[in-house]
């Protein structure tokens, strides 16, 4: 099946799902690491996700034969860079000879918590010398919130085209009022822990049922699909781009498998609302700290 692409602000294109090597393979050993991008590639992934912080950028860059040109061209590749970096041409120089290409598709700010004297502007704008310069083809953010994007929005005429957050039904704004201002702005957003409430379900005490496990599972059982299947359609059907994982060829291959159907409107309003009446979220937990609220 071929993936559907979004259209981004910089009238670029990007696959409408993407394969993410944090989670599961971070620090990975990179033999481990680029067998499980190969394994991905065969299920049919294109766009692929990294980041300088995930410490497995040469995995991922020799999971794809990236430094074959002719391999290169295949992909979509996204790599962010760590919210630590001070000097960021020298950060892409170095995730871009891990990688083993000259350009990224994407090139993302991890997060909006940098280094004691580095402003998010002047970040910004290195990002913006660097598509400039060639290197990369696109640039957004990451973890960024409205404030911050604000801040971007004052400064610079170059907008972020990507917003990567995570999200998902117990998670519909990392942060407050995130949802609305990207729309409002045409920033895409992505999603990293799409399948957050099989996550939280699975933590969960024994004997105790999550508000959507039922719902996942009614629908899930109506579309003969998985779960994570319903999840992260519902997730595409909100306008958000799923970042997801596994080692798995099946499990892969019914991630791509998404958009062979399409929920009732009713039915993604329904896992909204219910998703709404819990909270859970897997990352950042030291940085943000408020509860769900509902798209």
């Amino acid at each position: 099946m071929t993936v559907p692409t979004f259209t981004l602000s910089d009238n670029t294109t990007i696959p409408a799902i993407g394969y993410g090597t944090g989670t599961k393979w971070y620090g990975g050993p990179s033999d481990q690491v680029s067998a499980g991008v190969a394994t991905a590639i065969e299920a049919g992934f294109i766009h692929l996700d990294g980041a300088e912080m995930y410490k497995n950028e040469a995995g991922l860059g020799a999971g794809a034969k990236l430094s074959d040109p002719n391999e290169r061209k295949k992909f979509y590749i996204t790599t962010k860079v760590a919210d630590g970096a001070v000097d960021i041409p020298k950060a892409l120089d170095e995730s871009l000879r891990k990688l083993g290409t000259s350009y990224v598709d994407l090139y993302l700010l991890h997060s909006p918590f940098l280094p004691e004297g580095v402003t998010i502007e002047s970040a910004w704008e290195q990002l913006v010398a660097a598509q400039a310069a060639g290197k990369v083809r696109s640039i957004g953010v990451s973890n960024f919130r409205v404030e911050d994007l604000e801040k971007l929005a004052k400064a610079s005429a170059v907008k972020p085209v990507v917003n990567q957050i995570e999200f998902s039904p117990y998670l519909q704004n990392q942060t407050p009022g995130i949802f609305k201002y990207a729309k409002a702005h045409n920033i895409t957003l992505e999603a990293y822990s799409p399948l957050g409430p099989l996550a939280a379900q699975a933590k969960a005490a024994a004997g105790t049922e999550l508000p959507l496990t039922p719902v996942l599972k009614r629908l899930a059982d109506k579309y003969n699909r998985t779960p994570g299947q319903i999840l992260l359609r519902w997730t595409y059907q909100n306008g958000v781009l799923p970042i997801t994982t596994s080692e798995k060829l099946d499990r892969l291959k019914q991630a791509l498998d998404i958009f062979s159907f399409e929920l009732e409107q009713a039915e993604v309003d329904e896992i909204s609302d219910v998703g709404a009446t819990h909270t859970f979220r897997q990352y950042w937990t030291n940085k943000f700290f408020s509860d769900n609220e509902r798209l």
